[in-house]
């Protein structure tokens, strides 16, 4: 007589349950997607196989944070609502998505305790809660309601990012990982800008492609549509490598990130934007300074950056002297004061809550006199306008604050005892401080260097908080008893149950 033999049930591994589950998904994604444009497709086969690749790599965690940090580079969202109230919808960024991932990856891991606990604002909390309660009260008084909600989203994305960095950077070998992955995409973008402006054309990662018809080629790479914002995006990321490179006691060992320098100061010149030439101009002179001030500047490693710089200027002075001529620096001040002009007119009609956040653009017409109409009407090529404008004269100032803030922490870990903190925020002072310089020329609206922006805010909070950790770990050390010290000092922290008693670990 038969009788069915039953076999003890086996749980199935967590590797089988993936694969099972990506499978279904690609399916899934196969009937769903063939409608979709072709680049949507190579996008979610993209995502889908980098996620298989991840959840096969050793530590998930760390390959999902390089794409985070390489990712910065995709001017790249999916917009919901489009069209409605004849705005471009809610966007939500790529880079938002990868930072997702980073945390799915924890999870995955079960590193998810690394992330413990969690902070919602180091020591730029205040400034960052006022910037976002401005514009939180200035929305009820809007009339573009829908404008004003997609541009609250987009600075709740921007705070993401921040948190991100704040909560995932817990170490020095982190940062430096981090930091270096940023110089990455500086070469690339570099790299990118040289192709795009000698093939004269802006091309972008959803497959749009615009010809540069100026007298000379002014694209944006892949991190904007415009040169203003490509510069952006690589100035503080160049001042930084600038950093490290004059602070470098190696010889001959920083020649790959001197290379990298020299391809983002050539593709700064090619920008041909003054208001760039000049914040860089502005943010060296204060590293120079300052890393004078902290005793890590290396004359002899200055010599390569201003040869850079000057052949830089040497090679492209014909294409220069072409853009000054067909753009007079006369001209362009004038359209922007113009702007200006409109903007204090705007600020001074709702002086408290301003006419709504992102809601400049579709309002500010209503508040022109007549001799105004007849100019250039384009938002205001001012940051901090543009944001006092929107948000009030509380809102402007909280922009300030929070610009302010951040410069002050990175001057302050200038002064840190850890090499590679006191290097960054030497770098990172003179980036923030260009920066503050090109938002009085600029729009400032592109998602991909707000981010940029908002991240290494979050970045010099994370370092602050590793070096604080560490002073306390040095300080606990001075203090305890002789005998204590000689085993800490040994690498004696632990102790584990042996057969003979303890051991040490």
């Amino acid at each position: 007589m038969y009788r069915p033999r039953f076999v003890a049930w086996r749980p199935v591994s967590a590797g089988t349950v993936a694969a099972m589950s990506i499978g279904a998904v690609f399916g899934v994604a196969a009937i769903l997607a063939a409608p979709l444009e072709t680049r949507w497709i190579v996008y979610g086969v993209a995502a889908l196989g980098f996620v298989t690749l991840a959840l096969a790599f050793p530590h998930p965690e760390r390959l999902v944070w390089g794409g985070f940090i390489l990712s910065f580079q995709a001017d790249v969202c999916v917009r919901f609502f489009y069209g409605r109230a004849a705005t471009p919808g809610i966007p939500v960024g790529l880079l938002v998505v990868a930072g997702g991932l980073v945390v799915a990856a924890y999870a995955v891991s079960g590193n998810l305790a690394r992330l413990r606990p969690f902070s919602w604002g180091g020591r730029l909390a205040l400034p960052i809660a006022g910037f976002l309660a401005t514009s939180l009260l200035a929305l009820p008084t809007s009339g573009e309601r829908f404008v004003g909600l997609a541009q609250l989203l987009v600075e709740a994305q921007c705070y993401f990012v921040y948190l991100l960095a704040l909560n995932a950077v817990r170490s020095e070998e982190q940062l430096d990982r981090t930091v270096r992955l940023l110089f990455v995409a500086l070469g690339v973008q570099s790299i990118v800008y040289f192709i795009q402006s000698a093939l004269r054309i802006t091309f972008s990662l959803t497959g749009e492609v615009t010809p540069e018809l100026g007298v000379v080629p002014r694209p944006g790479g892949t991190v904007s549509t415009n040169p203003a914002g490509f510069a952006s995006f690589v100035l503080p990321i160049l001042l930084i490598a600038v950093a490290h490179v004059v602070s470098s006691r190696r010889r001959g060992k920083d020649l790959p990130l001197g290379g990298v320098v020299a391809l983002g100061v050539t593709a700064l010149t090619l920008t041909f934007t003054r208001a760039s030439w000049t914040a860089f101009a502005l943010g060296l002179t204060w590293l120079l300074f300052i890393a004078h001030r902290r005793g890590t500047l290396r004359l002899q490693k200055v010599v390569p950056i201003g040869v850079a710089v000057l052949g830089a200027i040497v090679i492209f002075w014909p294409m220069i002297q072409m853009r000054l001529a067909d753009s007079p620096v006369s001209d362009a001040y004038g359209e922007r004061a113009g702007l200006m002009h409109m903007a204090l007119r705007v600020i001074a009609a709702q002086p408290l809550t301003g006419v709504g956040p992102g809601a400049y653009m579709y309002t500010f017409k209503a508040f022109l006199t007549p001799e105004l109409r007849d100019q250039w009407l384009a938002p205001v090529h001012n940051a901090y306008l543009l944001r006092a404008a929107e948000t009030g004269i509380p809102g402007g100032l909280a922009l300030v604050v929070l610009l302010v803030a951040g410069l002050r922490q990175a001057v302050r870990l200038t002064r840190s005892r850890r090499p590679l903190i006191r290097v960054t925020a030497i770098g990172w002072s003179a980036g923030l401080l260009a920066l503050c310089w090109e938002m009085s020329w600029d729009i400032w609206r592109g998602f991909t260097y707000n981010a940029l922006l908002w991240f290494l805010l979050g970045l010099m909070d994370a370092a602050e908080r590793i070096a604080r950790r560490a002073s306390q770990a040095e300080t606990s050390r001075a203090a305890a008893p002789p005998r204590a010290r000689a085993f800490s000092r040994h690498g004696m922290g632990s102790t584990e149950m042996t057969t003979g008693g303890l051991r040490s670990s």
